[in-house]
């Protein structure tokens, strides 16, 4: 199951824009998965969950996962890409 190692280093990824922006907590996580990229999207939402668990900054947060369609993938058929992110700052 590569989709834990993907999610591994993309919650490495996340811990570090939490820490660059100063944020309490991610709320929101969208990736773009090409049409084969070969990625199950069950497993990396299990892999999410797992990894997020016991991590309050990441408590409620939701994870978003879209695949594209061939056409709409522009070349870029085996990427996943981390599109976009939403942080909750402290105050």
């Amino acid at each position: 199951m590569h989709e834990l190692s993907l999610m591994t280093a993309l919650i490495e990824q996340l811990n570090a824009l939490l820490d660059k922006h100063g944020a309490k907590r991610l709320t929101r996580v969208k990736l773009l998965a090409g049409p084969f990229s070969g990625v199950c999207a069950d497993s990396l939402r299990f892999s999410y969950q797992a990894l997020t668990a016991n991590n309050p900054c990441y408590a409620g947060s939701l994870l978003e996962i879209e695949t594209l369609s061939v056409p709409q993938a522009g070349g870029g058929d085996s990427d996943l890409i981390l599109q976009q992110v939403e942080l909750e700052e402290e105050a």
